[in-house]
């Protein structure tokens, strides 16, 4: 025997030795090899996976049909499936950390992934026709109405105008609709919570700074939470930079590292910007 190997178990007729990173062992002039150490993600991919979860629930008509919602809802995770795990499989994703759950119950898809590929997947979900209802009712009562008070209570409801003292933001055309919103707001620190942005029918969270180049000012980043009725995911916007979700634009103006690793505050704008 090798003055490398070394002893790791002596039980009943049965002595294990260990050479690298293989344990072999001998019993009765029978020798047998152990299986390799499983591999697991690196520490560069754990640091970068990010969650998202999307609510696939069809739009009217077939919302009313459950077993035709499922379905839409399948062959949508189906294709999520190959695009995220053509190339590697699914069982090599899932080694590194990289998964999806979908509960038909619910028609929700959560999925662990890179950003890049959850942008990805919600750009295609959003790309589709099918997908995503947002629906706002009111009653409105048009007898003794005049027009101009009728066309102000049809903006309120479609959301095209903000009632009167709601929230402070940039008009757009002079008509009093609110387009965008800007504010300033922190992480959570040890004495109290952090705070949020919603504006319309999305909010965003700020959960992390990075203060990535100590002599660069303009490197640093932000790492949000954005949901809308559709979906709830990670997005991480470097100073200056913008991101899209859903008809909104998400805007970085500042950052600011409070110099506690994580800790600062952001000033966000949110511009609604609906694609017709």
């Amino acid at each position: 025997m090798s003055h490398k190997m070394q002893y790791c178990l002596i039980m009943a007729g049965m002595f294990v030795i260990s050479s690298g990173t293989q344990c072999a062992w001998s019993q009765a002039g029978r020798d047998f090899s152990m299986p390799p150490r499983p591999s697991w993600p690196s520490s560069d991919l754990r640091d970068n996976l990010k969650v998202a979860t999307f609510n696939l629930t069809p739009r009217e008509p077939i919302s009313g049909n459950i077993e035709q919602a499922r379905k839409v809802a399948a062959s949508t995770v189906d294709v999520v499936k190959t695009m995220l795990y053509a190339r590697t499989g699914e069982k090599a994703a899932a080694a590194e950390g990289r998964r999806l759950w979908y509960d038909p119950n619910t028609l929700t898809l959560t999925i662990t992934d890179t950003q890049d590929n959850i942008r990805t997947v919600s750009d295609y979900i959003r790309s589709l026709g099918t997908m995503g209802a947002k629906t706002r009712s009111e009653i409105v009562p048009l007898r003794h109405q005049t027009a101009s008070e009728a066309a102000s209570f049809l903006n309120q409801t479609l959301g095209l105008t903000s009632p009167q003292g709601a929230g402070a933001g940039t008009g757009a055309g002079g008509g009093g609709a609110q387009a965008s919103i800007t504010r300033t707001i922190r992480t959570a620190t040890g004495s109290g919570g952090g705070s949020d942005i919603t504006f319309r029918d999305i909010n965003v969270r700020l959960v992390n700074v990075e203060q990535n180049d100590v002599t660069d000012p303009n490197d640093d980043s932000v790492e949000l939470v954005v949901r809308t009725p559709t979906s709830s995911e990670d997005r991480t916007i470097t100073k200056f930079r913008s991101d899209y979700v859903d008809d909104y634009e998400i805007y970085v103006e500042d950052i600011r590292p409070s110099g506690t690793p994580g800790q600062g505050n952001a000033r966000i704008q949110i511009r609604y910007n609906p694609q017709l």
